[in-house]
């Protein structure tokens, strides 16, 4: 289990940085050919960092009224491997949205670093009530 907990760590600093739009440490935390896709379109490592750059030069701030909360969360590792399942729900100003995520993680030098994530929003967009 301290595997598992190690990773748990790992994500909760990635959606960190994430949300805190720290460039420096999503770039530590993701392997070098990172990539994302929301299931139409496919987003790797270096533009992801430049767009989250842009928009932080923009907005500091962007995301730090976001709150997520996830459920039906799933860990699978196998050796050096792990992948996690689930569903995100972010709640923000604009109301509150389901994301269904997939994430893999490898681990490089005793590290856990993000090689993908994929998400979906789910059809409806429930009111933040």
């Amino acid at each position: 289990m301290k595997i598992a907990s190690r990773l748990q760590l790992m994500r909760k600093e990635w959606y960190h940085a994430f949300y805190a739009l720290d460039i420096q440490q999503l770039d530590y935390l993701e392997a070098e050919w990172f990539f994302s896709t929301n299931g139409s379109k496919l987003m790797y490592k270096k533009n992801q960092l430049q767009k989250l750059g842009l928009l932080k030069r923009q907005n500091p701030s962007a995301f730090s009224a976001l709150h997520r909360e996830e459920r039906e969360v799933v860990t699978r590792e196998l050796g050096n491997l792990a992948t996690v399942s689930g569903v995100a729900i972010v709640k923000g100003a604009e109301g509150t949205k389901c994301v269904s995520f997939i994430e893999n993680w490898i681990k490089i030098n005793d590290a856990w670093k993000l090689q993908f994530l994929t998400f979906e929003e789910d059809q409806f967009t429930l009111d933040a009530h």
